[in-house]
C-alpha cells in the first residue's frame, strides 16, 4: 500500500505564506495608528461645578448655587406656552333638584280570589298579562306595590302616597 500525501507545490506555499505575512503587517499598522491617534473631542465650554466642594451633610438649601436656566424646573417642560401651572377655575354650578319620582300609575294587577279565614287575609293576585298568580298576605309587596288591605270584595294597594283599590268583580260595580 502506498501512502500518498497531498503536497503542495513549493511556489504556492511560498506565495500563501507571504500573503498572510502581508495581511498581518497591515493589521498591525492599522491597530498602531488607532492606538496612537487621539480621539477628537467636541468643544465644550468650561462650566463651573454645580455644587461647591463640601460634604453633603453640611449643605443647606440657601447655600445651593443657582442652577443654569433659572426656574426651568418650575415650569412644565413640554407645554407649549411653558407657563407655571395654574389649576382651572371651577365655577360653582347650581345643584339641580333631585328628579321627582314618576307619578304612580294604576297597577296592572288582577284579583282572582280572596280568602278570609279568621285573622288570615289572603288574595290571589296576578298581572293582567300573566297566566299564573300567587297568594299574597296583607303587608307583602308586588312590583313595588304594598298590599295594605284585603276585604271580601277588593284589595287595596299603595305606592308612596297613592292608593288604588282593585275589585274582585269589577263588572258587578259598573252595573246599575
Amino acid at each position: 500500500m502506498s501512502d500518498r500525501r497531498h503536497s503542495w507545490p513549493a511556489p504556492i506555499v511560498v506565495i500563501s505564506t507571504l500573503g498572510l505575512l502581508a495581511l498581518d503587517a497591515a493589521l498591525i499598522a492599522w491597530l498602531w495608528q488607532a492606538w496612537t491617534t487621539p480621539v477628537p473631542v467636541a468643544h465644550q465650554a468650561a462650566q463651573p461645578p454645580l455644587l461647591p466642594d463640601m460634604a453633603p451633610a453640611t449643605l443647606r438649601d440657601d447655600e445651593l448655587p443657582a442652577s443654569p436656566g433659572g426656574s426651568i424646573l418650575s415650569r412644565p417642560v413640554f407645554s407649549q406656552p411653558r407657563r407655571p401651572f395654574q389649576p382651572p377655575l371651577l365655577q360653582a354650578q347650581p345643584v339641580a333638584a333631585p328628579p321627582q319620582p314618576p307619578a304612580a300609575v294604576a297597577p296592572d294587577i288582577v284579583v282572582d280570589g280572596i280568602l278570609l279565614d279568621g285573622s288570615t287575609r289572603k288574595a290571589h293576585l296576578r298581572k293582567r298579562s300573566g297566566p299564573a298568580g300567587e297568594w299574597r298576605l296583607e303587608g307583602e309587596t308586588l312590583d313595588g306595590w304594598t298590599i295594605t288591605a284585603i276585604t271580601a270584595s277588593s284589595v287595596t294597594l299603595s305606592l308612596r302616597d297613592r292608593a288604588f283599590t282593585v275589585e274582585l268583580y269589577p263588572s258587578a260595580r259598573a252595573a246599575p
